[in-house]
């Protein structure tokens, strides 16, 4: 099966148009691992088309406006297809290939007026799977005495397995950190207490690390809609302030 499909950037599936009912995200994992500022996720999203023939679908995607994508890989069967970055003509005619022979394929399109949208076109194969691994990069910066680490939110749907982790190792002691409810706009004001999220469990292994789990049952999600949960899940935290030179960060590649 050729399914080497074109990749730009994505992050949350939302299936927002298909001719089939026959689709569900079974399974949605967020990884996060946030280091001296610098926060690396993983994205893994899977995908099942119980239908007796393939499935075009249309998804929408947001990225975080800073960030970056580092790779992109689907897997199907077993075998993982690494994206590849093809002119705009010669991918959609690779995708309506694979299209008219019922395989699997995607094309990732960029949404003009906003930088940070994304479209997924998706041809799923008859009763099937399909994996999506995303990992994508960005620079935590600190605004209003702290820093924020954002993830969209929006599947569309209930989702059985669904679960974020974050991980956070910073070379100072982390002074604060906290998970508000869920929002449904980036723009906040810190100086508010929003209060905690309730469905959020924090650990602190060490005074300088800090483990953060969110795994919302279906009976969770369904309390805030039919099509599950949808915003932003912000993680907030600062660490020791002192009078010094401050650090300079390097990344060895």
């Amino acid at each position: 099966m050729d399914a080497r499909f074109t990749c730009l950037v994505f992050l949350l599936f939302t299936v927002v148009n298909s001719k089939s009912n026959n689709l569900e995200i079974t399974s949605l994992h967020v990884q996060s691992d946030i280091r001296y500022r610098f926060a690396t996720t993983l994205v893994t999203s899977t995908v099942a088309n119980s239908d007796n023939k393939s499935v075009e679908a249309k998804f929408d995607v947001t990225l975080p406006d800073a960030a970056f994508i580092t790779e992109f890989v689907m897997e199907i069967d077993g075998k993982l297809y690494p994206g590849e970055i093809n002119e705009k003509e010669k991918a959609k005619k690779k995708y309506e290939t694979a299209k008219k022979k019922g395989q699997t394929a995607g094309i990732v399109s960029q949404k003009p007026r906003h930088t940070n949208r994304f479209s997924v076109d998706v041809n799923i194969a008859a009763e099937s799977t399909v994996t999506f691994n995303l990992t994508y990069q960005e620079l935590l910066e600190r605004v209003y005495g702290e820093y924020e680490h954002i993830i969209y939110i929006d599947p569309g749907q209930i989702v059985e397995d669904f679960k974020i982790d974050v991980a956070i190792h910073e070379s100072r002691d982390i002074t604060k950190v906290s998970v508000p409810p869920i929002r449904n706009d980036i723009l906040s004001d810190s100086s508010i207490d929003e209060g905690k999220n309730a469905l959020v469990t924090i650990n602190r292994p060490t005074t300088k690390s800090a483990m953060i789990h969110y795994a919302p049952t279906t009976d969770d999600q369904k309390q805030q809609s039919d099509q599950g949960i949808s915003g932003l899940f912000v993680i907030e935290y600062d660490v020791e302030r002192k009078f010094d030179g401050g650090e300079v960060l390097v990344r060895l590649i």
